[in-house]
């Protein structure tokens, strides 16, 4: 009995040592869901895009006195055309036709058309955008078509001197050809910090922060808030540089934290989600 207990106690001291030796395990959740989160980022980047474009375009359009049809800034391949409404309003519209490649490496078609409330310049100026036949084909060769109606006020220069805007989506609605449909809504601020008034786009950068919802097209809803600003570079054809974002999918009390990197351009996030993480492939 007593050589029992003594070899008993001998392999439960070798189990606990081997344990220890190797170090803690862990284990992965049972809440994995990643769709919500790659849907996200999809969504923020391509309204982002549209975003910068329009700022860009009115912004070097002689604060919107641009009438004839000319190159697009951010598709050189598409057109743009400024209409003065003469009742204080002007119509910014950019067409990409039937497929132009973007500086992002993204084809887009269609159109584009924004309606300023006044001149670009001038703060608290609004610019509402509406789709039209507008699609987009992401870098993995998924197209989507988009239903839409956002709001860009320009709030004038902060501290840093830097151009502000204010951007709202509500309910937007991205479907691919498979009929998944994402959608997306969003309150967010960006500042424009760098390539202002330089004819290149490839030397803009901006800052971006706040909060966003949708579902998913696995039909998860999520919420989102940026918690370090992120950076987008018009360089980098994924966008997304740096910067970090918290999602949690709806039912869910795991936490996805999505890094977008340190300042290098890559396809890459990294996604954090308690003690397992993974690598989101940016679209």
């Amino acid at each position: 009995m007593k050589n029992y207990s003594f070899y008993s106690f001998l392999f439960s001291v070798i189990i606990f040592g081997l344990a220890t030796a190797c170090g803690p395990v862990t284990t992965e959740p049972d809440d994995k869901e990643t769709d919500s989160s790659k849907d996200h980022s999809f969504s923020q980047n391509e309204f982002d895009a549209i975003t910068q474009a329009f700022d860009a375009e009115a912004s070097n359009s002689g604060i919107l006195n641009k009438t004839e049809g000319t190159a697009s800034y951010f598709c050189d391949c598409a057109s743009t055309s400024v209409v003065d409404n003469q009742n204080g309003t002007y119509t910014l519209t950019i067409d990409f036709g039937t497929g132009c490649f973007c500086l992002d490496g993204r084809k887009r078609e269609g159109k584009l058309t924004g309606i300023f409330s006044g001149k670009w310049n001038q703060s608290g100026t609004s610019v509402t955008i509406t789709p039209e036949n507008y699609s987009v084909t992401a870098v993995s060769g998924t197209k989507y078509t988009f239903d839409f109606t956002q709001t860009i006020t320009y709030e004038g220069l902060n501290t840093n001197g830097n151009r502000v805007y204010h951007t709202v989506m509500d309910n937007a609605m991205m479907t691919d050809t498979d009929n998944h449909t994402i959608r997306w809504s969003c309150n967010r601020t960006v500042e424009w910090i760098e390539g202002f008034g330089n004819p290149d786009p490839t030397t803009y950068r901006y800052l971006v922060t706040g909060n966003a919802s949708g579902t998913a097209s696995n039909d998860v809803s999520f919420t989102a808030t940026i918690t370090t600003p992120l950076e987008i570079r018009n360089s980098c054809e994924y966008r997304i540089v740096s910067g970090v974002l918290e999602l949690l999918p709806t039912g869910s009390t795991l936490v996805r934290e999505i890094h977008y990197g340190n300042g290098e351009c890559d396809n890459k996030a990294e996604l954090i989600m308690g003690s397992f993480n993974t690598t989101l492939v940016l679209r």
